[in-house]
């Protein structure tokens, strides 16, 4: 008798700790522990390993890269630069964020940590344009470059969408080279994951469709 209490016992523990860090998911998967809410703050316009918004202003975010990949302030940059005798040469900030123009838009991007970069982008003829979508090459959302497309599909809340892939800026990965994207919506924002022929993440983006 006292076998068979032990034998139940186990099976029970066994199917307690099985369900353990993990959940169903919305579209019938199941979903695995993740620290990030991604879809919290999806929704809020933000990728939390950068320190603006999608929606911000072009001044502000353009600020914001100077930092990242310089290390300090625009302004404490140009004070070295008079500190040490030199003249300033025109805008300073070219040297540490590129400006480029694509398909009706411009793009400002910086590259920091070495192998990261980012991407703004606003409608280059809108007057008053915000930063209408952010690309983060690199960590978001508490995922890095070595997270694979099923484990971002179980940890983020949400229906995701196996893509095509469309856009046409530089930086995306291309499809015809084995890329593939998984997309979701949070209200007016759309967030995309790029991933590898290996299925590893290459690239994040999340657009608010309202000002792109």
């Amino acid at each position: 008798m006292k076998k068979l209490v032990s034998i139940i016992l186990s099976a029970a523990l066994i199917f307690v700790f099985s369900g353990c860090g993990k959940n169903n998911s919305s579209d019938g998967g199941e979903k695995v522990e993740h620290s990030v809410d991604v879809a919290k703050l999806a929704s809020a316009g933000q990728i939390p390993e950068v320190e603006f918004l999608v929606g911000d202003s072009v001044d502000g975010v353009k600020n914001e890269l100077f930092k990242l990949s310089s290390g300090m302030t625009y302004e404490d940059f140009c004070s070295e630069v008079k500190a040490s005798g030199n003249e300033l040469q025109g805008d300073m900030y070219s040297g540490y964020v590129s400006t480029t123009e694509q398909n009706g838009y411009t793009v400002l991007s910086a590259t920091y940590n070495e192998y990261n970069s980012v991407y703004c982008i606003y409608p280059t003829d809108k007057e008053n344009a915000k930063i209408s979508a952010i690309a983060v090459q690199g960590p978001a959302y508490g995922f890095d470059n070595s997270s694979m497309k099923e484990y971002v599909k179980s940890a983020v809340e949400g229906k995701a969408e196996e893509a095509e892939i469309t856009s046409e800026f530089s930086f995306i990965p291309k499809e015809s080279e084995g890329a593939t994207c998984l997309r979701y919506e949070f209200g007016a924002y759309r967030l995309e994951f790029y991933f590898s022929p290996y299925d590893e993440l290459s690239l994040t983006v999340l657009y608010d469709m309202n000002l792109h």
